[in-house]
């Protein structure tokens, strides 16, 4: 598509939108908690907290995907390559990191609103999720199959059209973001967090086998990122249920909502 800002070489539109992903995501992280009035030093843990995890998350997105690459270079006898990143890698390094720092570092007064920062936190990251796949459309990579369909792209990496796979997750993300706008508006933050950990995973295991990029091996039978798929899909049911039996359990409640009433 547009692989240049500009047409520039070397000023790369994927960058380009990561950045401005990255800073939606904690203006709207700001907007949300303030929204609630959150305290401020609440906040501001929590904003550095999120931005390690920002960067824990690049990290492991990219190890992630060097381990995939490994694997498939060995079974297949042919020279690994240092390069790609893994979106599924990042989500697991991130969430290590944000749930790590909550538990040891948290002031208590943090740890009191960990689970309903948790769900403001993952509606930053669907924010930055979008800008992020509209990035790859812009680069045309995380492209799908070969396809004579009437939506079908070619990419300036192809002389004939794909499945615009990375088109699709961004559409589908970025609808998840105005049902998280909704929850918010109609103060039910708390169902962030299973909204995403339960929609998200069916979407991309069944995007998957729409994909054409060689991402490299894990474990037989399915892709490395549907197997993250299907443990976050089960996590995230299995806290639902939980959810649903046991409401008013302290670790899920939300902000004192009546002071925005």
């Amino acid at each position: 598509m547009y692989p240049y800002m500009f047409g520039i070489e070397g000023f790369e539109t994927y960058y380009v939108l990561i950045i401005i992903g990255v800073f939606f995501s904690l203006a709207a992280f700001r907007m949300v908690m303030k929204y609630y009035k959150v305290e401020v030093d609440v906040y501001e843990f929590y904003l550095k907290l999120i931005l390690v995890s920002m960067v824990v998350g690049f990290i492991f997105a990219f190890l992630f995907q060097q381990l995939y690459n490994l694997i498939d270079a060995l079974e297949k006898g042919r020279e690994y390559q240092a390069q790609g990143m893994t979106l599924m890698g990042g989500v697991v390094g991130g969430i290590t990191v944000w749930l790590i720092g909550s538990k040891f570092f948290a002031p208590e007064k943090a740890k009191a609103k960990f689970f309903h920062v948790t769900n403001v936190a993952i509606f930053s990251v669907m924010i930055g999720q979008t800008f992020g796949r509209i990035g790859c459309v812009m680069a045309g990579c995380c492209f799908g199959i070969d396809t004579d369909e009437w939506y079908g792209m070619t990419f300036h990496t192809h002389d004939h059209a794909v499945v615009p796979t990375q088109l699709f997750e961004a559409i589908f993300v970025g609808l998840l973001v105005l049902v998280g706008i909704y929850l918010i508006r109609k103060m039910k933050i708390n169902y962030m967090v299973f909204l995403y950990f339960i929609a998200y995973p069916i979407f991309r295991f069944f995007i998957e086998y729409f994909r054409g990029d060689e991402r490299g091996t894990f474990l037989p039978l399915f892709s490395p990122s549907q197997w993250q798929s299907v443990g976050m899909f089960a996590v995230a049911t299995l806290l639902l249920v939980r959810y649903i039996k046991n409401p008013f359990d302290t670790r899920f409640k939300g902000f004192d909502l009546a002071e925005n009433n």
